[in-house]
């Protein structure tokens, strides 16, 4: 039977839509299913803030009235205005191994975003880069930690043949804050003379002592303070924090593959890179382009 993609168009049909990935995941263990009531929040276009800069659609893939697929297709208006681009951006995604299912989804979601006005699609995004996104290349073996995702290992080989192709990869470090000989020396030199030599005082803040894993969401430095070594003593800080209690473990992420700067702190550390994400895209054609345009 053909594949028969259609808009989300009642609450029984969202509440297929948040659950489909508990079939689709059922019986892998590294996967962690969502809390159904939060999807559904989540979702909600009175509810996210998203809605607020933003505008989505939600689709389900049918083959012979059989749910297969899904995938939501959105614009951020935020990010196209601070990015000065048109792009249009895919989530959500979820599918049977099933390439004809695959494709239909993401021509859908094309479709929906180039007639708002976009000449690229990219994700996929859960809406944003502040949620969870990309798909699973490497780190199959590991839980994900908190706002990442577990995707099946042929997400990939689906969205390429739908006729996307990388755009950017994302990297998971592990770190274990214990042993200090295997960090650069350098970094505990720049945090040394963060407060002496530049008045600049960090502070942290609490947490649980239940919790032995944690993952380091953001770091960010405004631009004038950078030489000054805040970050090489926020780093030295997540050490003295692991001397004092359990959480010895963490990973930070998700760091761009081209962010250099960051990708060299986390080797210094000592860390090691657990999981690599996948950004995909795909330029959308305009009318009346040729191919020599």
């Amino acid at each position: 039977m053909a594949v028969e993609i259609r808009p989300v168009g009642s609450r029984r049909e969202l509440t297929t839509f948040i659950k489909l990935p508990f079939r689709l995941y059922r019986g892998q263990p590294n996967w962690v299913p969502p809390l159904i009531y939060d999807r559904r929040r989540f979702l909600d276009r009175g509810r996210n803030p998203f809605f607020e800069h933003g505008d989505a659609e939600y689709f389900l893939a049918r083959r012979d009235g059989r749910v297969v697929g899904r995938i939501s297709a959105q614009i951020d208006h935020h990010l196209q205005a601070f990015q000065h681009n048109h792009w249009g951006q895919f989530g959500f995604f979820d599918c049977e191994d099933d390439q004809e299912a695959a494709t239909a989804l993401i021509d859908t979601a094309q479709a929906w975003v180039q007639r708002r006005g976009c000449d690229r699609i990219v994700g996929p995004f859960d809406f944003t880069t502040n949620d969870e996104c990309g798909v699973l290349v490497e780190g199959f073996d590991r839980l994900p930690v908190i706002l990442m995702n577990w995707t099946h290992p042929y997400y990939p080989r689906l969205l390429e043949g739908a006729g996307l192709t990388k755009a950017m990869d994302t990297l998971m470090w592990s770190l274990d804050v214990v042993n200090r000989d295997r960090v650069h020396p350098a970094i505990w030199d720049m945090a040394e003379k963060v407060e002496s030599e530049h008045g600049i005082v960090c502070r942290g803040m609490r947490k649980n002592r239940r919790i032995d894993r944690v993952r380091v969401f953001a770091l960010g430095v405004k631009r004038e303070f950078q030489h000054t070594g805040v970050a090489a003593r926020f780093y030295q800080m997540h050490y003295d924090a692991a001397e004092r209690t359990p959480q010895h473990v963490g990973e930070t992420g998700w760091i761009l593959e081209t962010n250099k700067p960051m990708n060299r702190a986390m080797e210094g550390m000592g860390g090691e890179v657990v999981a690599r994400y996948r950004i995909f895209e795909r330029e959308i054609p305009q009318a009346g382009a040729t191919a020599a345009a």
